[in-house]
């Protein structure tokens, strides 16, 4: 019985939290311009897009010998870091809630950073290099 309140009352946070998330994130916003723009996006794109940092992760957690860190955890440590993101100011609170993550799965903090820093360095060539090509 103590187990399924527990259950209940973790739901109802975690509803109450995503709503208020969705509702800071989207106030202000015109829902109608939104969902068009979501529209005119091939779904290729979203894959590749919510793929990528959790390959990268994946591939490095690899090239460092953490062979025993699923796919699927690399893809929760994205969604942590887009999620914690969104919701802390200056979106500070993302790559340390990746760390906390990685950590509680067995992942040195160090090389935790290491691949953090890497994907924030790629992130960062790809902007000034698409910068520089739409400037020429």
């Amino acid at each position: 019985m103590k187990n399924k309140k527990k259950v209940i009352g973790n739901t109802v946070f975690f509803f109450a939290l995503f709503g208020l998330t969705a509702y800071a994130v989207l106030k202000g916003k015109e829902l109608s311009e939104l969902a068009e723009v979501l529209k005119s996006v091939k779904p290729a794109y979203y894959i590749a897009g919510l793929c990528c940092e959790s390959y990268i992760i994946y591939r490095m957690l690899r090239l460092l010998h953490y062979n025993d860190v699923p796919k699927r955890n690399c893809v929760k440590y994205s969604f942590v870091g887009f999620f914690f993101s969104c919701i802390t100011p200056s979106a500070t609170g993302g790559q340390p809630m990746q760390l906390y993550y990685m950590n509680r799965d067995k992942v040195d903090i160090s090389v935790g950073t290491v691949i953090l820093m890497i994907v924030t360095i790629l992130y960062k060539f790809v902007l000034v290099f698409l910068g520089a090509l739409i400037f020429l």
